[in-house]
């Protein structure tokens, strides 16, 4: 019997595991359920997020905002919150640019956590243990949908950040940016698979 060749393609994803994570005392659950499935992590640091290093792990373009502004419409819309009430205004790129704020905010509340994991398919593979962004939509047997306890409305209504515990890198390309934004090349532990 012959079987289709699925080549898994070791890779490199950026974590982050945010304040609400380390007050919590989580990281070590957190690390133990990404690395399970085996990635290993080939650097890791606590620090003091700064708004040069977060303006390096925002994206700054018009696109980015308005995305997340469309993101936070559609859940302002399905619970019948006012967008105008909260934002002032209904500019997608305007809310997308006040949601990257309080981004900013919440990231330099606390210390954090940035990691790297590598491993076959590694970026998929994280996001897919994550869970949903919103933590009472991820579903159980997830990070989020196990141990998230906020829900996006009640963020946009007080005005911050949806608190769920840790970042990854959507792709290829947000991986390498975000893993040179936070991490110099000395910093990153070489590994032989």
């Amino acid at each position: 019997m012959e079987y289709a060749s699925t080549e898994l393609r070791s890779e490199r994803t950026f974590v982050l595991f945010k304040p609400d994570a380390l007050a919590r005392r989580l990281v070590p659950e957190l690390l133990e359920r990404l690395t399970r499935g085996g990635a290993t992590m080939v650097a890791c640091k606590m620090t003091m997020a700064t708004k040069e290093l977060l303006r390096g792990h925002f994206p700054q373009t018009n696109a980015w905002a308005s995305a997340v502004g469309e993101k936070t419409l559609s859940t302002c819309s399905e619970h019948g919150i006012d967008l105008e009430e909260v934002f002032g205004t209904t500019n997608l790129i305007a809310i997308g640019n006040w949601v990257r704020m309080w981004g900013v905010e919440y990231l330099m509340s606390g210390p954090v956590m940035p990691v790297i994991l590598e491993g076959a398919d590694a970026i998929q593979r994280t996001r897919t243990m994550l869970g949903h962004t919103m933590p009472n939509l991820a579903p159980a047997g997830t990070i989020r949908g196990d141990l998230g306890n906020d829900t996006g409305p009640l963020a946009t209504i007080e005005r911050r950040a949806v608190w769920n515990l840790v970042h990854a890198s959507e792709d290829a390309e947000d991986a390498m940016r975000e893993i040179a934004n936070w991490f110099s090349e000395d910093e990153i532990i070489t590994t032989t698979n």
